[in-house]
C-alpha cells in the first residue's frame, strides 16, 4: 500500500496492438475486431458482437421462441447451441483483453441486439 505507484491504464492503441498479439484481427481505427467467424464492432466502451454469415455481419435477434442470426440484408438462421457459447466465450475474452466493464445482464448469457416477438406484431 505504502510506496506503490499506482500504474495508469493503457493506451486504446497498447490494447488493440495486444489484441493483434492474441491473435486476433483489428480492423484500421479498431472499430471492428475478428477471430474466426466472429467479429465484434467497438464504439467507446460499447461492444457488439456477431457473426458472419457470408462475409456479411449477423446480429442475434430474439424472436421469443428461438433466437436467430439477421443480417442488414435481411438474411436469417437460427442460432445453434454451439454458436451461442462460442459468441458468449468470444465477447468475455474480448472484453477481459479490452478490460471493459461487464453488466450482469451480460454475464448470466449471450444477450440479442434485438428482440421480435410474434404476439407484439402490428401493436
Amino acid at each position: 500500500m505504502f510506496g506503490r505507484r499506482k500504474e495508469s491504464p493503457p493506451s486504446p492503441a497498447a490494447r488493440l496492438e495486444s489484441l493483434r498479439t492474441a491473435g486476433y484481427t483489428v480492423a484500421e481505427g479498431g472499430a471492428e475486431i475478428r477471430r474466426g467467424s466472429y467479429f465484434a464492432t467497438l464504439a467507446g466502451t460499447r461492444l457488439r458482437a456477431g457473426i458472419l454469415i457470408g462475409g456479411e455481419p449477423a446480429y442475434l435477434v430474439d424472436a421469443g421462441y428461438q433466437k436467430f442470426f439477421e443480417t442488414a440484408a435481411g438474411r436469417r438462421r437460427p442460432a445453434l447451441a454451439e454458436e451461442l457459447a462460442a459468441l458468449h466465450r468470444f465477447e468475455e475474452e474480448l472484453k477481459h483483453a479490452l478490460n471493459l466493464p461487464g453488466p450482469y445482464n451480460e454475464a448470466l448469457g449471450t444477450t440479442s441486439a434485438r428482440h421480435r416477438y410474434d404476439r407484439l406484431a402490428g401493436r
